[in-house]
Order: C-alpha cells, then sequence, then structure tokens
C-alpha cells in the first residue's frame, strides 16, 4: 500500500470493495456512452428504450499500478441517440445497477434487448409489435 492515495484512488477502493464484497451500486451515468459495433445481432433503433449490460473491469490504482480484481457488470436502461456502422451512442435514460460478474463475458462486452415496458413508458415505441 502506498503511504498517500489520492481522493479518487480512495473512493475507487471503497467501490471496489463494495463489488467484490457482493453488494450492488447505484448510480449516473454523465453524458453519453459510446459502444464501438462489432456484428451484434441487434439492429439498433432510434426512439426505442433498450436495457444495456456492460462486462468491464473491476480494478484499481495505487501508485502506478492497476490492480485487477475481477469484472462486474453495468445495467442500465438507455436509447439510441447516433448510429453508425463503426459504433453507436446511447444516451443513458436511468441511472445505473452494477453489480460484481463472475461469468464467462470478457470485458468490454455489451448486451442489449428492447425494454418492452420502458418504451411504452418513455412514449417510443418498438418497430416489431413482437416486443
Amino acid at each position: 500500500m502506498p503511504a498517500e492515495i489520492t481522493k479518487n484512488q480512495a473512493l475507487a477502493i471503497i467501490d471496489a470493495a463494495t463489488l467484490t464484497s457482493g453488494e450492488t451500486q447505484t448510480g449516473s451515468i454523465n453524458g453519453t456512452v459510446t459502444i464501438i459495433r462489432d456484428g451484434e445481432q441487434l439492429e439498433p433503433q432510434r426512439d426505442t428504450a433498450y436495457e444495456f449490460t456492460l462486462i468491464r473491469p473491476l480494478q484499481i490504482t495505487l501508485d502506478d499500478d492497476e490492480i485487477n480484481l475481477g469484472k462486474h457488470a453495468m445495467f442500465f436502461v438507455g436509447k439510441y441517440v447516433e448510429i453508425s456502422d463503426a459504433e453507436v451512442v446511447v444516451e443513458p435514460l436511468s441511472e445505473y445497477v452494477a453489480g460484481r460478474y463472475s461469468g464467462e463475458l470478457e470485458p468490454g462486452r455489451v448486451l442489449v434487448r428492447p425494454a418492452r415496458a420502458i418504451t411504452q413508458a418513455v412514449g417510443t415505441t418498438p418497430e416489431d409489435p413482437r416486443h
């Protein structure tokens, strides 16, 4: 342990300890989320609410050392605001919930599915009536 740590490092350690203990966290996502497109099965549609799951690394930094503590999953509802062949930009419509993830998916993976009930609540309509 270094002799001194920054406030951000201390907060990151507390967040990581919370997640590794099995507790969940909630919070706000500031701004938009950019996702690189890589052969997804679902064709994104504007004005439709989706449930997003992001698999992220769980790391802390001490001095200049990155310490890997595993993975966590972040869940939130959002909608696509920009769609291109290379990437999409998502605007969050909810706070996120994050929890420890011990599955096989690698950090960086994003899972998406239409959120029918949420789509109706925010006044948008899915393109496919089966949603």
